[in-house]
């Protein structure tokens, strides 16, 4: 998982950094997300960042889902290599959330407003998992919203959790096997 989502390194970088977001953050969504995969749908989420319609468009992405779910069945149905890809291209052109580069920059300019609403990078994370509103009142840490106030869920913990584990990914990989096969030891992780 941590190569497919490698992959996507460059254009997140240039995503994050043209919104002034951490990079980081942005490839640990993509992980947590997609698993790297931007074909990958869920319910009305699509894409590396699995955004839903209403966001897409309010982010200004176009997103045509009538035309895109007919695209969908007709890839699916396809057996010609180049047949597939043009269906691929027609499809990111009616859904851009199925096009990553905009996605990406949709996303970063998603988490720029919801940092530039709530103040605190934490809340912008979470926020992207249930959205601006939900969070606009809260105060305090996280951990105590977490743990206290249950008004948080683990979804940024789980962000947090998949950028530690790209970077070392990049930075060191012998110490990334070594803590994957610790937790595989023991059923207690």
């Amino acid at each position: 998982t941590a190569a497919r989502v490698a992959q996507w390194r460059p254009q997140v970088v240039r995503a994050a950094r043209a919104a002034g977001v951490d990079p980081n953050v942005l490839e640990a969504i993509v992980w947590v997300e997609s698993s790297g995969r931007p074909d990958i749908t869920n319910r009305s989420a699509v894409g590396l960042t699995q955004l839903d319609p209403w966001v897409a468009r309010s982010m200004g992405l176009h997103v045509d889902v009538r035309h895109a779910a007919v695209l969908t069945q007709r890839i699916a149905r396809s057996w010609r290599v180049a047949h597939t890809r043009q269906l691929r291209h027609w499809r990111a052109r009616y859904d851009e959330r199925f096009a990553p580069t905009k996605e990406l920059r949709a996303t970063a300019a998603y988490l720029a407003n919801a940092r530039a609403a709530l103040g605190r990078d934490d809340l912008a994370i979470q926020a992207y998992h249930v959205g601006i509103p939900k969070l606009r009142r809260l105060k305090g840490s996280y951990a105590e919203l977490y743990f206290n106030g249950g008004r948080v869920d683990d979804y940024t913990l789980k962000v947090l959790a998949a950028e530690r584990i790209l970077h070392l990914y990049r930075a060191n990989r012998a110490a990334l096997a070594f803590e994957a096969q610790q937790q595989a030891r023991k059923n207690s992780g």
